[in-house]
């Protein structure tokens, strides 16, 4: 099979191998167990596994930080009235941050956003000892490293335990893998290499070059291409 031979499993798909498919997508993570029959052919062999853990709740994370620095208050009032700013700072984020995060302390640096520049209507809503916080920082704030860890982690570690759950269902598999727009996180391939890497026969987790689009083909498609 096409996709075996692209990624080196080629050596490990007999009869009766299984592969898990781990399918990150914005919203929710599905994990499926597929196991090869006679002649190419895919059966799922366990019920799949779903969970809400997906990117979007990195950037729900993200934005309970930023809350904790203007106030949940005044987040709120931004979801309201200014929707399309707040995103547009959750898009910095994610340019700056999220997929380029490797879990790597000593190669990161310090991220700083600033607040007049990606989200400017924000001044007008700040108060008390946050706006005098914020304007002695000169509406700077920074993401260190131990801050963007504990953004990632309550995700990625939901993420973990989905993975565990599904293996002990399915019995032993020789690959694994990784599909969907979250999976193109630097920081959650680690993590699941760490995890993992000693349970898959060979470590053979292999990550799509277009996860996205892996993504989409579906389960089976993927293995069959």
């Amino acid at each position: 099979m096409k996709v075996l031979k692209e990624h080196n499993l080629d050596t490990v798909g007999s009869m009766g191998t299984n592969f898990l498919i781990v399918d990150c997508g914005n919203s929710t993570v599905d994990l499926t167990t597929w196991q090869l029959l006679e002649n190419d052919k895919l059966e799922e062999k366990t019920i799949r596994a779903s969970g809400f853990c997906g990117g979007v709740y990195v950037d729900k994370s993200f934005l309970a930080f930023i809350a904790r620095k203007i106030g949940s208050t005044v987040l709120t009032l931004l979801e309201e009235n200014h929707y399309g700013e707040l995103q547009y700072m959750v898009k910095e984020f994610c340019k700056k941050v999220k997929f380029l995060f490797t879990g790597n302390k000593e190669e990161y640096k310090t991220v700083e956003l600033d607040l007049e520049y990606v989200c400017p209507i924000i001044k007008q809503y700040v108060t008390g000892d946050k706006l005098e916080q914020l304007e002695e920082d000169e509406w700077i704030i920074e993401l260190k490293f131990e801050d963007v860890k504990r953004i990632f982690d309550p995700v990625v570690n939901k993420i973990i335990k989905l993975i565990c759950e599904q293996l002990n269902n399915s019995g032993p598999i020789s690959a694994m893998f990784l599909v969907g727009g979250f999976n193109e996180s630097r920081y959650l391939q680690k993590r699941i290499r760490e995890e993992f890497s000693s349970k898959v026969k060979n470590s053979n987790i292999s990550v799509p070059s277009q996860p996205v689009v892996a993504s989409l083909r579906g389960g089976n498609r993927i293995l069959t291409l």
